[in-house]
């Protein structure tokens, strides 16, 4: 859930009020078919619950704000994790409700000039048609992650964070490509 700022509520009360009178106008113009009237009536309502859920989306987005500082990661070879740390500073003008880092790593982005086909893709036979194979084989080479580091941020206001993550041990030359998401 995000966190409403006296904004977010001033637009919603315009939108709903926005929609009572719509309503009102539909039945006040249809009086004697009732039935077209209120079938209208909830296509226009259904209309202003998505334009009130967008409408907070967009909020958010132009709102908040936050930056990414002192970012690092450090692979622990001892139990193959990775840790994360850093700063989010929170440049906007309102409360930020939680920030959540999406982080996406590449096995080998960097080492282009040395990737190898067997690096991508080492076919096993037949396994690929006959549906045999084995999966031990199959070595992912892009990890996906995200994780909610922080609540209630003020504004002005940095607050550190740590993550830890399992490391995938295959992984040679990683590239990192963090994003900020806010709410």
């Amino acid at each position: 859930m995000t966190y409403m700022t006296i904004i977010h509520w001033l637009v919603l009360l315009i939108i709903f009020l926005l929609m009572i009178l719509a309503v009102f106008l539909i039945i006040r113009k249809y009086p004697e078919e009732k039935t077209f009237a209120y079938q209208l009536s909830s296509v226009v309502v259904l209309i202003y619950l998505v334009l009130m859920a967008g409408s907070i989306f967009l909020l958010d987005q132009s709102l908040k704000s936050a930056e990414l500082l002192n970012f690092k990661n450090q692979r622990v070879l001892r139990n193959e994790t990775m840790v994360l740390t850093g700063k989010v500073k929170n440049t906007g003008k309102f409360t930020i409700g939680t920030v959540t880092l999406y982080l996406r790593m590449s096995n080998g982005a960097l080492a282009y000039k040395t990737l190898r086909g067997k690096d991508v893709y080492n076919p096993s036979g037949g396994s690929l048609f006959s549906g045999g194979g084995d999966d031990k084989d199959i070595k992912i080479t892009t990890l996906e992650k995200e994780f909610e580091i922080l609540e209630n941020l003020k504004p002005g206001r940095t607050k550190s964070f740590r993550v830890t993550f399992k490391y995938p041990a295959h992984f040679t030359r990683p590239s990192l490509k963090t994003e900020l998401y806010i709410h």
